[in-house]
């Protein structure tokens, strides 16, 4: 199922992490953005939850975007922040093998 223009309204960041190194030569994670993407943002229904309730049990949100190298190349330790809430993405799905659209299952951490 291809998503609906009208759905893609909602602007979030993907981010990847990094490590740098502080001044006193340590090394510091951060959050590095990588992309802004307007999505669909599903929280997971009842029947939803249930079934994600197997490997990955922590998952809230579907989050739905239009495929495209940038996001296609994302891997599960990296992170969404909408607004003031920031996802971990647990799994990626490319539905079709028509480069159509990509999903992403993740957990919300704060808010």
């Amino acid at each position: 199922m291809a998503v609906r223009a009208g759905d893609m309204r909602h602007l979030v960041t993907f981010q990847v992490q990094s490590t740098t190194q502080d001044a006193m030569g340590q090394p510091t994670n951060t959050w590095t953005e990588v992309c802004e993407r307007m999505v669909s943002v599903e929280p997971l229904n009842g029947r939803e939850l249930l079934a994600a309730s197997g490997e990955f049990a922590d998952v809230s949100t579907r989050i739905r975007a239009r495929y495209d190298t940038t996001l296609a190349a994302l891997k599960p330790h990296h992170r969404i922040v909408y607004g003031s809430q920031t996802y971990d993405i647990e799994s990626i799905v490319e539905p079709s093998t028509r480069g159509q659209e990509l999903i992403f299952f993740a957990r919300r951490l704060n808010g």
